[in-house]
């Protein structure tokens, strides 16, 4: 049992989740999260970001803490 425990602890930190920009589909190092209500939303450029919410709608988010700018290692 031990043996099978050491396997999924190397298996795990291998393991990274990706995330993609849900407007142009790349894979986000560095973008922008937003809850909607319902569920997470990921942006990887202002372009994209903005092509959805306003730069006010997007502050307002900010404020109400239901999204944040991130860099994924």
């Amino acid at each position: 049992m031990n043996l099978i425990m050491a396997m999924d602890l190397n298996i795990n930190q291998n393991f990274q989740e990706e995330f993609c920009c849900n407007v142009c589909g790349e894979v986000i190092y560095e973008g922008y999260v937003v809850y909607n209500g319902h569920y997470y939303e990921y942006y990887d450029l202002k372009r994209c970001l903005h092509s959805v919410y306003t730069p006010k709608e997007y502050e307002q988010m900010l404020e109400e803490d239901r999204a944040y700018k991130t860099q994924y290692i």
